[in-house]
């Protein structure tokens, strides 16, 4: 003979949830710095880069001032959290307004389309031109890789 089924809601003894914002932190810890990236590999996005890169030189002269790719690749490093066996924090600590650090994304893996448009700086950044300076306008734009009720906020 089979038990009754229990009358009444079934209570599951689950731990609370806690909000993402919370945990992210505590889950990215790099040394004394917790990041909370908005692109992480969990959730499967990827996100792509409009870049308006503004110089005080006539438009296109970026590839000729530079190296273009290594430009963007610090930018990119820029952009990311560190990597977990990286020294880039070595002897660092975080400023009362990096608790919790936010960046873009986790790893760079996760910039899957860029966009570079060159243009001349019209205004100086400092009190006078420097031939060093830029400015970069950055749109961007996140995408989930497989949609799911978890990533349905970054569709369309």
């Amino acid at each position: 003979m089979h038990d009754p089924l229990p009358s009444g809601p079934i209570v599951v003894n689950a731990p609370p949830s806690r909000p993402r914002r919370e945990v992210l932190p505590e889950r990215f810890k790099c040394g004394p710095f917790c990041f909370v990236p908005l692109v992480t590999k969990d959730l499967g996005l990827v996100c792509g880069l409009d870049i308006l890169f503004l110089r005080p030189e006539p438009p296109g002269s970026v590839v000729q001032s530079g190296d273009l790719d290594n430009r963007l690749k610090t930018l990119f490093d820029a952009l990311r959290m560190p990597g977990p066996d990286a020294n880039e924090l070595a002897g660092n600590l975080p400023e009362s307004d990096e608790v919790p650090f936010y960046c873009l994304v986790e790893d760079d893996k996760s910039i899957s389309q860029i966009s570079v448009q060159t243009d001349t700086l019209l205004q100086p950044i400092g009190e006078s031109y420097n031939k060093h300076d830029a400015r970069l306008i950055i749109k961007v734009r996140i995408r989930p890789t497989n949609a799911s009720w978890r990533t349905i906020d970054f569709l369309g």
